[in-house]
């Protein structure tokens, strides 16, 4: 096999002793939330992983919510406010969001 047939879709690191790993996000061109493997031992590390990885646990970045879609859902899902407050908040956060693209699709 060659190197790139042996290359994992994920990455395992060691924080405090123990490993994490996370999968690399090709279209946003960063690595996704890192999950705890619970294995101090990096072979014991790379079977949960494996195991993580097909369950589905594992999941890139654009498989999780954006910043900017939580709070827009956050403000249409509450039904304690006025329909003048819920909309002005609306307003606000895709204005005060709109130029950071890390914030949204």
């Amino acid at each position: 096999m060659t190197d790139e047939q042996d290359k994992k879709p994920y990455n395992l690191y060691i924080r405090n002793g123990i490993f994490y790993v996370r999968l690399w996000d090709t279209e946003a061109g960063k690595y996704g939330t890192a999950r705890s493997t619970k294995k101090s031992d990096k072979e014991a590390a790379e079977k949960e992983a494996d195991k993580m990885l097909n369950k589905g646990k594992l999941k890139a970045n654009i498989e999780n919510p954006y910043f900017r879609d939580a709070l827009l859902t956050y403000w249409k899902n509450r039904e304690d406010l006025s329909t003048k407050y819920k909309t002005e908040s609306i307003r606000v956060t895709v204005k005060l969001t709109s130029n950071f693209n890390h914030f949204s699709c």
